[in-house]
């Protein structure tokens, strides 16, 4: 089950590109933490959001 601090997080960072957006044409999002944390699946859950709000983003995964 997901908690309502890590969807807020995930509304707040998605929130900060779009901003940042508006300024820039391109805006490059880095996201770190230890193996196993969840990198992966907040950099979708971001990527959904935006993707519901017609912005282009990609997602490199290594």
């Amino acid at each position: 089950m997901i908690n309502k601090s890590y969807i807020n997080t995930v509304k707040e960072t998605a929130d900060k590109i779009i901003f940042l957006k508006k300024n820039k044409e391109n805006i490059f999002c880095l996201i770190s933490g230890a193996q196993g944390s969840g990198k992966t699946t907040f950099a979708l859950h971001v990527k959904n959001i935006l993707k519901k709000k017609k912005i282009k983003s990609f997602t490199i995964v290594n």
